[in-house]
């Protein structure tokens, strides 16, 4: 998927799934393979798309890396789950996720910066796909509150309340128990 791809309804990849810049999407994909996100400005973000959030489903594993060079945050709408790994980088990047993560081993790659930006020290290690880094964080980012945090993540109710296209809903459960 590439910038401005729009959808409503179920999807279903069968192999790797590439999303290459923002993305609208009021329902379900489904992933019988890897995921790879990049260079996103927003997931559900748009007028008309912010109501819902993007249920992204991966059998395999799910990787969201970004270097934008500007200094607005990435805002996503989105819930991703994964039967493997989930690594999200909120280093280059300010990341803005309202919904939720899971998966077998969610590696979350951080720092916070203050809006001065008083010495980002980097030091080898690469990033999937992109130019290496890592971070070493200096006493003054240590000392910042979470609200500086380059990577946030915030439950949304709305899964619940008003669930998108592909999440199987309903009012009663029926449960049988085999006694052994």
């Amino acid at each position: 998927m590439h910038e401005h791809f729009r959808f409503r309804g179920n999807l279903y990849v069968r192999g790797n799934l590439q999303v290459i810049g923002s993305v609208n999407v009021d329902g379900t994909i489904f992933v019988d393979g890897h995921a790879d996100l990049k260079r996103a400005k927003v997931i559900n973000d748009d007028p008309g798309w912010a109501e819902k959030p993007l249920i992204l489903l991966v059998s395999g594993n799910l990787t969201f890396s970004d270097s934008r060079p500007d200094d607005e945050p990435v805002k996503l709408r989105a819930f991703f789950y994964s039967l493997e790994n989930i690594q999200l980088y909120g280093v280059q990047t300010k990341l803005d996720i309202r919904g939720g993560v899971h998966g077998r081993d969610v590696t979350l790659n951080a720092v916070r910066e203050s809006e001065a930006r008083t010495d980002p020290t980097y030091d080898g290690g690469p990033l999937p796909g992109e130019r290496e880094y890592w971070f070493t964080p200096t006493h003054e980012q240590l000392n910042l509150g979470p609200e500086y945090a380059n990577l946030q993540i915030r439950y949304d109710d709305m899964l619940y309340l008003d669930p998108p296209v592909g999440i199987p809903v309903t009012e009663h459960v029926t449960i049988f128990f085999k006694k052994n």
